[in-house]
């Protein structure tokens, strides 16, 4: 084998070990892409909430009221990692019944695992709030 076969030979492997371990570790770039485009999805979500309570006097108990009443469709209640987005409003049975009206979106963000560092949380008032 000649050294020039050789020197290709080495250079393909590394950069298919760089490849393989860049995917392996992820890409810093995309999770922050995918961070921008969670928080304009739960941007939109809380539109529709809040749209929703302006429309109706109530508050949506869950997403699967936004999305059966026509406010969001099912893809809309995904994060950018396509994991269902989380939400929690007063009168979910995890909220103990307060008296409030402060709402909370969670994507699972980068892992897709809830109750997790990297979780993204925004909470809200719906009766401060304004639909964008």
């Amino acid at each position: 084998m000649s050294l020039s076969k050789l020197i290709v030979i080495v250079l393909i492997a590394g950069a298919l070990g760089f490849a393989i371990y860049g995917f392996m570790m992820g890409n810093p770039g995309t999770d922050k892409a995918n961070i921008e485009k969670t928080l304009k999805i739960i941007s939109h979500i809380k539109s529709q909430a809040v749209r929703y309570y302006d429309e109706t006097g109530s508050e949506p108990v869950r997403l699967s009221v936004l999305i059966a009443k026509k406010y969001l469709s099912e893809q809309e209640a995904l994060d950018a990692w396509g994991t269902e987005i989380d939400f929690k409003s007063p009168s979910t049975p995890e909220a103990g019944g307060i008296k409030s009206t402060v709402c909370v979106i969670l994507s699972a963000g980068p892992d897709t695992n809830l109750g997790t560092k990297d979780d993204i949380k925004y909470s809200f008032d719906l009766t401060t709030a304004v639909a964008e």
